[in-house]
């Protein structure tokens, strides 16, 4: 009765804890796959490149349909990275870019990242008519997708999101970008 009842527990709590990284957003190791493309996304925007923007979107959108995760996630993940795929100008790739950025931003979050990779966020207040957008990147050094050379160190990073702990700033501490003389 008893090595039965042990049994029986064990089986839930595999079954709980397989349950839980369903739920969770899926494994860092399926994150890792989505970063990269991500990030190419991040990058081409700041470097005001739509067609290198697509093409990453279009490598994150088959990271998604490959990965194993919550459907719910996978589809909100998938469509934005179709949409970003499908924008016929740079303004609106990088609106659909804010919605992409916040849901990685909660996917890394939640299921943590191993590839080595430090990440931060990154925002910027003046972005999308005041009401201001983030991102993840790589580097402490500004690259904002949403406004490109018009105003590429336009912005603050937040905090580290993942990676190891960069002891020259806390994680709290947002590295300040100055603000005038930007041009609208």
């Amino acid at each position: 009765m008893k090595l039965r009842n042990a049994v029986a527990i064990g089986v839930l709590c595999v079954f709980a804890a397989t349950i839980h990284a369903k739920a969770g957003g899926g494994d860092a190791v399926v994150v890792d796959s989505f970063v990269n493309p991500y990030l190419t996304i991040q990058t081409a925007l700041a470097g005001d490149d739509l067609a290198k923007a697509k093409s990453g979107a279009a490598r994150l959108t088959q990271a998604i349909k490959s990965a194993d995760g919550s459907a719910e996630m996978m589809a909100d993940l998938g469509t934005s990275a179709r949409l970003i795929g499908e924008a016929s100008d740079i303004g609106s790739a990088r609106r659909r870019f804010l919605n992409l950025s916040h849901q990685m931003m909660q996917l890394v979050k939640e299921a943590g990242a191993t590839g080595g990779k430090t990440l931060y966020i990154a925002h910027c207040p003046m972005a999308f008519d005041g009401e201001g957008g983030s991102w993840i990147q790589t580097d402490k050094t500004i690259a904002n997708p949403y406004y490109g050379a018009a105003m590429l160190r336009c912005g603050v990073v937040q905090r580290q999101l993942a990676g190891t702990t960069d002891e020259s700033h806390g994680q709290g501490e947002a590295m300040k970008h100055d603000h005038s003389g930007h041009q609208h």
